[in-house]
């Protein structure tokens, strides 16, 4: 159950913290999309090793002796004015983040990962029973691996320690 406060919004009791549940919708859309992130990067990657020009890095021509393939794309990888250098920097960081993070998943929830976010093609009431687990387990699940995936993101500022509250909550 979720609540409203005037200081927070709507807040998700999530263990012993509530959390907003803007930042629990917003990691959830970006573990929708982190498949199609890191096929973008692999792709924004591949086109920078691949391309070529007319310079070499330094802007004088090209010579006409052997040249060193390798060395080229590494360096072109690396050129802050090559003009997709920001957005793979920016894919880099968040794809090594959540691969970082789901490494340290424990197996039950790598899998409510992979069936809710990656896979894309159960319900929640699909992924309880494919698990053998309750919806409402599985929510409360959810709840603390996307929270836990915002501390990881965001920051621990974001929880809300909760002072005696006894509600029932997520």
């Amino acid at each position: 159950m979720s609540r409203t406060s005037p200081r927070f919004g709507h807040t998700v009791r999530v263990g012993d913290f509530r959390i907003e549940s803007h930042y629990l919708r917003f990691i959830a859309d970006e573990l929708r999309r982190y498949p199609e992130r890191k096929d973008s990067l692999r792709e924004l990657e591949a086109g920078v090793i691949k391309g070529t020009s007319e310079l070499d890095t330094l802007g004088m021509p090209r010579g006409s002796g052997p040249s060193n393939p390798t060395h080229a794309a590494a360096l072109r990888l690396m050129d802050v004015n090559e003009p997709t250098f920001k957005r793979r920097v920016h894919l880099r960081t968040l794809v090594a983040s959540v691969d970082e993070w789901f490494r340290r998943l424990p197996d039950e929830q790598r899998q409510i990962v992979r069936h809710l976010y990656w896979e894309g093609h159960l319900t929640m009431l699909g992924v309880a029973s494919r698990l053998h687990i309750s919806l409402p387990t599985l929510n409360r699940t959810r709840n603390h691996i996307l929270a836990t995936m915002a501390v990881h993101l965001i920051g621990d500022h974001i929880l809300i320690a909760v002072v005696n509250d006894d509600s029932k909550c997520q």
